[in-house]
């Protein structure tokens, strides 16, 4: 369950209670060969989350200084990693670098690979896909909204989120540690995406 965030300035709009302070970016010490994170993905029917329909897995497959290898597989089933179907080459340090800068954000250069056959894989060319890697990871230092709301999380038993919230998504990252900046939750009016493992090589 999570516990409302401390040390923030807080005020009272209209909205409800809402504490500014400093967005937590990820930990470049997360990204070892072997570690993994699983999202699921549901949708919203008749105002309810209706069972998860798909487990997404970042694994970290390869790693030579702060560049890093992360395969992207998909499954029906949670306990079942299913089969790899992109992979992407970031340079984390590329991550640090854009600071407070929205606008670096898509220009962060990732590798983007797709599975054209059983075993083939093909670069997809022209285009940098940085959503592929922000959308789950934070890289943005800048002062982020900490609503005070609680919900039950299968992976954190007691954290502080921060939120950064746009017209139309709304995303919460852990502020705690090693997993700090790792996408806890990300929803939209019909879809929600959820942390739901995480694995390390340890």
């Amino acid at each position: 369950m999570l516990r409302k965030a401390a040390k923030c300035f807080a005020l009272f709009a209209g909205f409800g209670l809402f504490c500014w302070a400093q967005a937590e970016t990820v930990t470049i010490s997360d990204f070892q060969v072997g570690n993994s994170w699983t999202w699921s993905y549901s949708e919203k029917t008749d105002d309810e989350w209706g069972t998860p329909y798909l487990f997404e897995t970042y694994s970290v497959k390869n790693r030579i200084a702060d560049i890093v290898q992360i395969e992207m597989s998909s499954s029906t089933d949670l306990n079942s990693q299913g089969q790899a179907h992109h992979f992407f080459i970031v340079d984390l340090g590329d991550c640090q670098n854009v600071g407070s800068h929205i606008g670096r954000l898509n220009r962060m250069k990732i590798q983007f690979y797709t599975r054209t056959g059983s075993e083939a894989w093909q670069r997809v060319s022209k285009k940098h896909f940085a959503l592929a890697f922000t959308e789950k990871f934070n890289c943005l230092e800048s002062k982020m909204n900490r609503n005070e709301q609680s919900f039950q999380s299968p992976v954190f038993d007691d954290i502080d989120l921060f939120q950064w919230r746009s017209l139309k998504v709304h995303s919460w990252y852990s502020s705690v540690g090693q997993t700090a900046g790792v996408a806890v939750l990300r929803y939209t009016r019909n879809y929600k995406m959820e942390l739901v493992k995480k694995e390390t090589s340890n």
